[in-house]
C-alpha cells in the first residue's frame, strides 16, 4: 500500500500507535481539515470533524461537527472516553451487557460536575471511579447472589492507563506540512498489473486520463481541481438543525447528564412529555415506562471478561 500511495504522489505517514488518534491529531495540528472514519474511538480522542461513510456503496456520506453534538447533546470528549470505557473500545472490553445507552444512563448518574479547574481527564477518572464504587457497595449487599458479588468485587472500572491513552495517545506530533506530488504514472501502471492484473488496456480506459490530469494539476498546467464538496448536495437546513432521532430513553439520559454535570445542552430545554391519551390503560403503561432508576447490578450481565 505505501508503494501505491508514493506512486500517486499522495503524502502519508505510518502512526506509531492507533490510526484513529493519529488522524485526529493531525487535525488538532490544522494539517487536515478533518478525519474520515466509521470507528467511533475517534470521539474519545478529541475529534472536530468526521466524515463517515465515504466509502459506501449508496455514497450518503454523513458530516458530524463536535461543537454540533456539545451544543445539541451536550457531549464532551470527557463523556465519550468513559462511553468507550464502559461500553468497550479499543482499549477496553467494557462491562459485559452494557451498550452505549447503558454508558450514558451511568454518565448521568455519576459524573462529576464539569469546571473549568478540573481537566476531562481528571473528570472521566473522578466519574469512573464513582460508578466503580457503586459497584462495589452491591459487593456487600447479603441480598445479592454469591456468584453476583464475586463477580462484582473483579470489576475494575478506573483504568489510569486507558484513560490517559485516549487523552494523550502515542502520536507523531510534527508539524511538517504536507506535499502533493505528481503521478508515477508507469509506476502505478506497474503495482496494478503485478498486484491486480490489470493489462494496459484497462489501465488505460479506466484511470489514465485521471491520472494525466491530476499531473495537470499538480504541474501549474491546469487551473482548477475539484474539491470533494463539489460532490455534495446542499442541505436543506444548516448542519445545526438536522436533528438526530433519539429514543426517549437517551433523550432522558442525556438531559440528566447535562443538568448533573451543569454543562449546556438543548436536550434540557427541547424535552417534552409525551401527548395524553384518553384512555387510561395507554396512560398507565407509558407512565411506567417514564419512571427513571439507577441500572441494577443484575442488569449488566458481568462476567468474567469484565475484568
Amino acid at each position: 500500500m505505501e508503494d501505491f500511495l508514493t506512486a500517486c504522489g499522495f503524502p502519508w505517514i505510518e502512526a506509531p500507535g492507533e490510526a484513529e488518534a493519529q488522524c485526529v491529531e493531525l487535525e488538532r495540528l490544522g494539517l487536515v481539515q478533518g478525519v474520515i472514519s466509521d470507528d467511533s474511538d475517534v470521539w474519545a480522542f478529541g475529534v472536530k470533524d468526521v466524515y463517515r461513510h465515504l466509502f459506501s456503496k449508496n455514497k450518503n456520506v454523513q458530516h458530524y461537527e463536535s461543537r454540533v453534538i456539545r451544543h445539541s447533546l451536550g457531549l464532551t470528549q470527557a463523556d465519550f472516553v468513559g462511553i468507550a470505557v464502559l461500553s468497550g473500545g479499543d482499549y477496553s472490553p467494557g462491562l459485559a451487557g452494557v451498550g452505549v445507552v447503558n454508558a450514558v444512563e451511568l454518565l448521568s448518574e455519576f459524573s462529576v460536575t464539569r469546571s473549568g479547574l478540573l481537566p476531562e481527564e481528571n473528570q472521566t477518572l473522578s466519574t469512573l471511579k464513582n460508578v466503580g464504587d457503586w459497584l462495589a457497595s452491591f459487593a456487600s449487599t447479603p441480598t445479592e447472589s454469591i456468584a453476583l458479588r464475586r463477580k462484582l468485587r473483579s470489576v475494575i472500572i478506573v483504568q489510569p492507563s486507558v484513560v490517559e491513552a485516549y487523552f494523550r495517545p502515542n502520536v507523531d506530533k510534527s508539524r511538517e506540512k504536507f506535499r502533493w506530488r505528481k503521478v508515477d504514472v508507469e509506476r502505478v501502471r506497474h503495482l496494478l498489473y503485478e498486484k491486480l492484473g490489470w493489462d494496459d488496456e484497462r489501465f488505460e480506459k479506466q484511470t489514465l486520463v485521471a491520472l494525466q490530469r491530476w499531473n495537470e494539476f499538480i504541474t501549474g498546467k491546469a487551473s482548477y481541481q475539484r474539491h470533494i464538496t463539489s460532490f455534495t448536495h446542499k442541505l436543506l437546513q444548516s448542519p445545526g438543525e438536522q436533528k438526530t432521532a433519539l429514543t426517549r430513553r437517551v433523550e432522558t439520559a442525556l438531559a440528566k447528564l447535562a443538568e448533573r454535570t451543569g454543562s449546556s445542552s438543548s436536550l434540557a430545554f427541547q424535552s417534552k412529555p409525551l401527548e395524553k391519551n384518553v384512555r387510561k390503560r395507554n396512560a398507565k403503561s407509558r407512565a411506567v415506562s417514564r419512571k427513571s432508576k439507577r441500572i441494577s447490578p443484575k442488569e449488566l450481565q458481568l462476567s468474567e471478561e469484565s475484568e
